[in-house]
C-alpha cells in the first residue's frame, strides 16, 4: 500500500537510510529534520511510502523554486529484502499520479 507519510514512520526512514549505506550521521540528521518540518507543515514537500506492514521504501518529492507546478524527486529509497518487488515503481506512479 503506498500512503503519505506518518510521524510514527520517521524511525523507520531514518533506519531504512541508515541500512542502506546511503547516508552518514549528517545527512540523517538532515533526513530526521526534514520530516520534522513535513510533520509541523513547515513545508510543501510530498512524503509517501510503501507499507505492507513493514516500511518497505520511501519517496521524496519538492516543489522546485521560483517555478509553478515543477517538482523534483529528491530521494527514492527502496529497502534491499524488497528490491525487484515493485515498490519502486509503485511509489514512482502513485507521485506520477498526485502530481498529474
Amino acid at each position: 500500500m503506498i500512503r503519505t507519510i506518518a510521524p510514527s514512520d520517521t524511525d523507520n526512514v531514518i533506519a531504512l537510510g541508515k541500512k542502506l549505506g546511503m547516508f552518514d550521521a549528517d545527512e540523517l540528521n538532515y533526513l530526521k529534520e526534514n520530516l520534522t518540518s513535513y510533520h509541523n507543515s513547515k513545508t510543501r514537500d510530498l512524503w509517501y511510502v510503501a507499507d505492507d506492514n513493514n516500511l518497505m521504501g520511501v519517496l521524496y518529492c519538492k516543489p522546485e523554486p521560483m517555478t509553478i507546478g515543477t517538482w523534483n524527486i529528491m530521494m527514492l529509497l527502496i529497502d534491499s529484502d524488497f528490491h525487484r518487488q515493485g515498490y519502486g515503481t509503485a511509489l514512482m506512479n502513485h507521485i506520477d499520479n498526485v502530481l498529474s
